[in-house]
């Protein structure tokens, strides 16, 4: 938590997006799971509805990568899709502090730090609707479907479109890592469990 506090915003290098971009972020490994394909596609939607340019920037590489570029070339959002392969983690810090929106459309997933992350650096996110994501951060993100474009579509507008809800929960989302996930808050359960255990 100190890390990303002490993180100032920042977009990786050579990333300058268009004036008054709404912005979302990801931070993932491009491999299936991740569904990056699902997010550029909301996106490409997303553009198509609104006059204010919407774009991704994207940290990480993977196999997926070659596919992810042909599918943004071919909904024609190119220039609206940043791929800035792997990166250091404070770079993912300063992205999620940068960017006004987060998203994690996962397939499957186990504890994702790049999404307590996020949520620490106090940007609204947006998750898909998976047990492991509603058991860890419920009541503190958007959610959609498993792969439902027009769902994660409909979250993001919901967070370019109503600035006063974007604010409230990524108030609500930092408040939950502070809450449950800070390394004193895991030691202090742990200890708790402890002395249950052997008391």
């Amino acid at each position: 938590m100190d890390r990303i506090d002490e993180t100032a915003p920042a977009l990786p290098d050579d990333i300058t997006p268009s004036d008054n971009a709404f912005l979302v972020g990801n931070a993932a490994m491009l491999y299936e799971q991740k569904a990056q394909d699902t997010l550029i596609r909301a996106v490409a939607q997303l553009n198509r509805r609104t006059d204010r340019p919407v774009e991704l920037v994207i940290c990480g590489d993977g196999p997926e990568r070659p596919r992810l570029e042909s599918l943004a070339e071919a909904l024609g959002i190119t220039s609206r899709v940043y791929f800035a392969g792997l990166v250091e983690r404070r770079a993912v810090y300063a992205m999620a502090k940068a960017v006004d929106a987060f998203a994690m459309p996962s397939r499957w997933e186990g504890f994702c730090s790049a999404v307590a992350e996020a949520l620490a650096a106090e940007t609204a996110t947006v998750l898909s609707n998976i047990e492991t994501f509603r058991e860890l951060y419920d009541g503190a993100t958007l959610y959609h479907e498993v792969d439902n474009v027009d769902g994660l579509t409909g979250c993001l507008e919901v967070l370019l479109s109503d600035e006063s809800r974007r604010e409230a929960l990524a108030q609500t989302g930092r408040n939950l890592v502070e809450k449950k996930y800070t390394i004193r808050t895991v030691a202090q359960q742990y200890s708790a469990l402890y002395d249950d255990i052997v008391g």
